[in-house]
């Protein structure tokens, strides 16, 4: 008789790791790869600067939310600050500004990306008012 699948039960899941590995093996590569992250972040190492992961962080959060079977598609929960990673707030030229949200942007599909500056012509006619939110419902 065929049984539910328990979605714990995949490669990526601690719990199974230690069924094939040990709990001491899959907690010690834990550690080491805490420290790894550590390191490679204090040094600055490729992928792993400070835009490098509030990028792939936001990235993560957006590939996510769009899954239909992602558990927090209903309420998900915000990408960490840098406060909240411990890290100052990002400082750069506008001119740098523009260029870390263009490869965002292009990240995340944008072909197109232009700037200007945000006037009150454009706040009375382009800002919505009030979000679509739940009228539809």
């Amino acid at each position: 008789m065929m049984e539910r699948h328990d979605g714990r039960d995949q490669g990526q899941s601690a719990r199974v790791r230690a069924i094939y590995y040990g709990a001491d093996r899959v907690l010690g590569a834990a550690a080491l790869s805490a420290a790894e992250l550590a390191e490679r972040t204090a040094s600055n190492y490729p992928g792993y600067t400070y835009r490098s992961r509030a990028l792939a962080g936001s990235f993560k959060r957006v590939s996510q939310g769009t899954s239909p079977g992602w558990a927090e598609t209903k309420d998900p929960a915000p990408v960490k600050t840098p406060e909240e990673r411990g890290e100052p707030k990002w400082t750069g030229t506008p001119e740098e500004a523009s260029r870390m949200l263009r490869a965002a942007m292009r990240a995340y599909g944008a072909s197109l990306v232009g700037y200007t500056e945000l006037t009150q012509e454009h706040r009375d006619h382009v800002i919505f008012s009030y979000e679509k939110g739940d009228s539809n419902n």
